[in-house]
């Protein structure tokens, strides 16, 4: 049985566009945890569930998404790419990310909050 930690809530505005790699720029990402469910959203009421798949130095978080739309309707399905287009995410409609507090697995946290990605 995998063991969890309880994480807090957390949010952040984005301090650059979103990117087509998945790249979501803050302040400060140490709130967030790899492998957290959250959403990014915009004050155009655009909202998408992600998971955090890493963080890299101080300030980026990487997500891909967990259902997505198609042009065509209701979500496709999870995505695992290690991330998804996210530049529909805006400095001009003031993106931000948030965290719901949740449990996360240890094992997952442990490794990947050690790595420092460049």
């Amino acid at each position: 049985m995998a063991n969890n930690i309880q994480i807090p809530a957390a949010n952040a505005a984005f301090t650059a566009d979103g990117t087509a790699a998945g790249l979501v720029t803050v302040a400060d990402n140490t709130p967030f945890y790899p492998g957290a469910i959250v959403n990014i959203r915009d004050n155009t009421g655009k909202s998408q569930e992600c998971t955090i798949t890493s963080l890299s130095g101080t300030t980026k978080i990487y997500v891909r998404f967990n259902n997505f739309s198609g042009a065509a309707g209701p979500p496709s399905g999870p995505s695992y790419a290690a991330g998804n287009d996210i530049s529909g995410w805006t400095l001009a409609n003031q993106s931000y990310i948030f965290q719901d507090s949740q449990l996360c697995r240890v094992e997952y946290v442990a490794v990947t909050k050690a790595l420092v990605i460049p």
